[in-house]
C-alpha cells in the first residue's frame, strides 16, 4: 500500500514537474519564434482570456464601423491559397500539355551506386547533420524565416513568398510522388537506419528539394539584380543543404532531390513567372530588399565552409603547393 501511495505522489509531483516546465519551455518557444511566417501579427500564439472585458470608462463601448481586414493581418499560410488555387487552375499536371516530370532510374547499378552513397553519408555525415534534420522534418520554412529575417514583423511579403513556395511545392511534389510511386531507400536497404520515420509518401522526387528550390527561384526574382545579388549564393546553399539533409537523414536518394530541383525550375519558369497574383507580390516584395545590393568579399582563410578536416586540409595544401610550381 506505501508503494502504491509512494508511487502516486511521486507520480504526481513528476508530473506537475514535467508540466511546468514543458509548458514553459513551450510558451517560450512559441514567443520566440512569432516572427515566423505562421505567427499571428507577430504576436504569441497563446492569448488566454478568462472574462469579457469590463468597461471603466466613462464613455460606453461602442462599434466600429466601415471598417476592413487589414491586409498585414492575413496568415501567410492561410493568403498563400489564394495564390496556390490560381495555379491549380493552370494546366500544370496536364497529361499532355503540363509539366511531364523525369522518370527515376530505378535500374540495380543505379540504386546501388544511390545506397553507397547514403551509406557513405550515414557514416559521416549524419551525426553533425541529426539537429538540422530533426528540426527540417516540419519546420524547413523557419530555416528561410532565419536566413532571410522574413516573417510578422518584418519583411512579411517575402514571407508570403516562402509560403507560396512551400505549398506549391508539397502539390507538385505529391503529384509525381504519386506518378512514379518510387520506393524508399529502407525499404530497398533496410540497414540505412533513417535518422527520423520514413515519411508516408513515394520518395521521387524529394518534397523538401522541390519546396526549397522553389522558395530560392521566388525569393531571388525579388532581390536587385536577381540571381547577381549578393544574397543569392546564401539563398542557393540553403536550398541544397536542407535538400541534402534530407539524402543524409535516409529518407531520399541524391536523385530524389535532383529532380526536386528540376521539377522547381521548370515549375517557376513555366507557371509562376506569368501568375499574375504571385508576380504582383514578388514587386512588392522587391521593396523589402531595395537596399540590399552591395557586396564586400571576405578573405577565405580556409574554413568559410565550416572547420577543416584533413581531406580539406591535404587538398588546400596540396593546391597550394601547385600554385607555387606553376
Amino acid at each position: 500500500m506505501t508503494g502504491f501511495m509512494n508511487g502516486g505522489i511521486n507520480g504526481g509531483i513528476n508530473g506537475g514537474i514535467n508540466g511546468g516546465i514543458n509548458g514553459g519551455i513551450n510558451g517560450g518557444i512559441n514567443g520566440g519564434i512569432s516572427a515566423s511566417p505562421f505567427s499571428i501579427g507577430g504576436a504569441p500564439l497563446h492569448v488566454p482570456i478568462v472574462d469579457s472585458l469590463s468597461n471603466v470608462d466613462d464613455r460606453p463601448f461602442a462599434m466600429v464601423t466601415d471598417v476592413e481586414f487589414p491586409d498585414e493581418a492575413w496568415a501567410a499560410d492561410l493568403k498563400a491559397q489564394l495564390i496556390v488555387n490560381k495555379f491549380c487552375k493552370t494546366d500544370w499536371d496536364d497529361p499532355q500539355t503540363g509539366i511531364q516530370g523525369t522518370a527515376p532510374d530505378n535500374s540495380a547499378a543505379a540504386i546501388e551506386a544511390e545506397i553507397q552513397k547514403l551509406i557513405h553519408e550515414r557514416n559521416y555525415l549524419r551525426g553533425q547533420r541529426v539537429g538540422e534534420i530533426l528540426a527540417q522534418v516540419d519546420g524547413s520554412e523557419l530555416y528561410w524565416s532565419n536566413l532571410l529575417m522574413a516573417g510578422a514583423n518584418n519583411r512579411p511579403r517575402t514571407a508570403e513568398l516562402i509560403t507560396c513556395a512551400m505549398m506549391i511545392g508539397t502539390v507538385v511534389a505529391m503529384h509525381f510522388k504519386h506518378k512514379w510511386k518510387r520506393a524508399r531507400p529502407s525499404q530497398v536497404f533496410p540497414a540505412i537506419m533513417p535518422a527520423i520515420p520514413t515519411p508516408r509518401h513515394p520518395s521521387y522526387p524529394s518534397g523538401h528539394a522541390t519546396q526549397s528550390f522553389l522558395v530560392m527561384h521566388l525569393v531571388s526574382a525579388a532581390l536587385p539584380g536577381e540571381k547577381d545579388n549578393v544574397m543569392f549564393p546564401y539563398i542557393r546553399s540553403m536550398a541544397d543543404r536542407i535538400a541534402h539533409n534530407r539524402e543524409v537523414a535516409g529518407v531520399h536518394f541524391a536523385s530524389d532531390s535532383d529532380e526536386g530541383e528540376r521539377l522547381a525550375k521548370e515549375v517557376y519558369e513555366r507557371y509562376l513567372t506569368q501568375l499574375e497574383p504571385l508576380q504582383a507580390l514578388i514587386e512588392e516584395a522587391k521593396a523589402e530588399w531595395a537596399d540590399v545590393a552591395s557586396t564586400l568579399p571576405l578573405k577565405d582563410t580556409g574554413e568559410l565552409d565550416g572547420p577543416p578536416n584533413l581531406t580539406k586540409q591535404i587538398a588546400r595544401d596540396l593546391a597550394n603547393e601547385l600554385a607555387k610550381d606553376t
